[in-house]
C-alpha cells in the first residue's frame, strides 16, 4: 500500500489486497460495519474483508449462545413466560460471560 503516490483529494483508497483479506472497491459509510457488528459479531468484519476473523467471531458467538441458552430465554420471556426464563438462565451464567468478551471485541 505504500508504493504509490498520495493524493490528497482521495479520502479512502480504492482496494487493498492483503495476504488474508480483501477489501473491494466499493466505498460504505463508515457507519455500516460497526452496525453489523452490533447486530451479530463477525458480520462487520466480514464487510470489511477479515473473513478470517468474522467467522471466528461468529462461530464463538453461535458457540456461547447456545451454551448460555439465551435464545431459550428469550423465546420464553416473550411468551410471558418469564419464570422459565429466570430458570434458564440461573443455570448457565458463566456462559454468559464469554458472549460480553465477543461483543466488546467488536
Amino acid at each position: 500500500m505504500d508504493n504509490h503516490t498520495v493524493n490528497k483529494l482521495v479520502r479512502r483508497y480504492n482496494s487493498y489486497l492483503g495476504q488474508f483479506n480483501v477489501n473491494y472497491n466499493f466505498l460504505i459509510n463508515p457507519w455500516i460495519s460497526p452496525m453489523w457488528s452490533f447486530i451479530f459479531p463477525g458480520f462487520g468484519h466480514m464487510l470489511l474483508g477479515m473473513f478470517l476473523e468474522g467467522y471466528i467471531l461468529m462461530i464463538w458467538e453461535i458457540i456461547v449462545n447456545t451454551n448460555a441458552h439465551l435464545n431459550e430465554a428469550m423465546l420464553y420471556s416473550f411468551t410471558g413466560k418469564f419464570e422459565l426464563a429466570k430458570m434458564r438462565l440461573q443455570f448457565s451464567v458463566h456462559f454468559s460471560c464469554f458472549g460480553s468478551d465477543v461483543w466488546i471485541h467488536t
